[in-house]
């Protein structure tokens, strides 16, 4: 379900015009070009009366994604990070760990799954992508840890281990002869010994702002809004100075 992402989301202006625009603050304002391109890129990521990059981030990853918007800022939260007089950038970024799979469309989903210990062993079905079928993974179960937590796991063939705690420690087994799941017998007062299982996750929320299908409408919307943004700030750097 994995598929190349960027590195990082860059735009690109006519920063000659720009220059030339903001450079004639200047001469009416002390400072007046720093504080016009301040005002420009926080106007840019933090319109007044608009919707901020961050919502709109949020829009595109939904489009792309099969997760809720407040999963999208559990885990790895989107950040928007304003310009300063003494630091003139502004951006848009997120980074942590991957997003568990449950917080993605899957199969199944019963409320009995979500109470503690609940667990559902048959036949699991996940993807992250909008418009395309669920995908069935297998050896997979959905279940609601001890602690809570909700999640999809995955039993590792061939690793099996003796559990020091949970309801299966320290007990052994009653009879011998007994079937179990990977072919092998049971014996008679042999400990019991259970999979070693591994959680499944999806892209985690800085993933999918980089990936190409979102970053892109990012970088465009950006790029527009910044071009408008520049004569707004203009305007307002001359009006604060008559104040």
């Amino acid at each position: 379900m994995a598929e190349n992402f960027n590195e990082s989301i860059s735009i690109e202006v006519d920063w000659k015009s720009v220059e030339e625009k903001l450079k004639k603050l200047n001469d009416i304002v002390k400072n007046g070009f720093n504080k016009g391109l301040k005002e420009a890129l926080n106007e840019t990521v933090d319109p007044s009366g608009g919707k901020d990059m961050k919502s709109f981030a949020f829009e595109k990853m939904r489009e792309k994604y099969t997760i809720k918007t407040s999963r999208l800022d559990k885990n790895g939260k989107v950040q928007l990070e304003k310009a300063t007089q003494s630091k003139l950038s502004a951006s848009v970024y997120s980074r942590g760990r991957p997003n568990t799979l449950t917080y993605f469309r899957h199969r199944p989903t019963g409320i009995s799954v979500k109470k503690k210990g609940g667990r559902n062993a048959g036949v699991v079905q996940a993807h992250c992508f909008r418009g395309r079928n669920l995908v069935t993974i297998p050896n997979a179960f959905v279940a609601t840890m001890s602690n809570g937590h909700y999640g999809m796991f995955k039993n590792i063939d061939g690793e099996r281990h003796i559990p020091k705690k949970g309801s299966y420690a320290g007990k052994t087994y009653k009879r011998g002869g007994r079937k179990r799941k990977d072919g092998t017998e049971s014996v008679k007062g042999q400990p019991y010994e259970i999979f070693k299982m591994k959680q499944l996750y999806g892209p985690g929320t800085s993933q999918m702002l980089y990936h190409k299908d979102v970053s892109q409408p990012i970088t465009k919307e950006m790029e527009r809004r910044f071009e408008e943004a520049v004569d707004k700030a203009i305007d307002k750097v001359i009006q604060k100075s008559m104040k």
